[in-house]
């Protein structure tokens, strides 16, 4: 992925990480945005972690992000604002399994931006212009993970976009 995303700074790059649940597919993608947060200068100015796992979730994230920069009230005010955002800015999308989803409203033709995509559904790989399939990690790669803990706060902050409050009390039951 580093040098995927090396390549051609300032323009469109689009990156899908898919495999089995558990596989690492999240932990990866933030690994790699926390190496880059740690160069002299990171390679991403703005950074979004993007719920991608139902429509409602997609939505009030794109919402989130234009009020919390005063730029709107709703998704598409967001991704008007990100296409005339002519900077390396990151939107990772985390957990697009489900196939019935369109991601294509979220994924604004422009010229320039970044996306990672991590996904179990292997056909979302024609979102990016590379893939990769991820594998079970071994439990050396386990621990290296699992070490970085919470030296995954970079100098880039990663906003993290929050799910609606029923998502969130959906998913705490799921859990349990």
């Amino acid at each position: 992925m580093h040098e995927y995303f090396s390549r051609d700074i300032r323009g469109r790059h689009a990156y899908v990480l898919y495999g089995l649940g558990g596989s690492g597919k999240t932990q990866i993608a933030l690994k790699f945005l926390d190496t880059t947060n740690r160069q002299p200068t990171p390679r991403f100015t703005k950074q979004f972690f993007i719920n991608a796992s139902s429509r409602q979730t997609l939505d009030t994230a794109f919402k989130n992000i234009a009020i919390s920069h005063e730029i709107g009230k709703n998704s598409e005010d967001a991704l008007h604002w990100l296409i005339f955002q002519i900077e390396p800015w990151m939107l990772l999308f985390d957990n697009a399994d489900d196939p019935s989803i369109d991601l294509f409203p979220f994924l604004r033709k422009c010229t320039h931006g970044n996306i990672i995509i991590t996904s179990r559904n292997p056909e979302l790989a024609f979102h990016g212009q590379s893939h990769s399939r991820v594998g079970d990690m071994d439990e050396t790669d386990a621990i290296d993970l699992s070490r970085l803990g919470p030296n995954l706060i970079a100098p880039t902050p990663i906003v993290i976009v929050p799910a609606p409050r029923e998502q969130a009390w959906e998913d705490w039951e799921n859990a349990g």
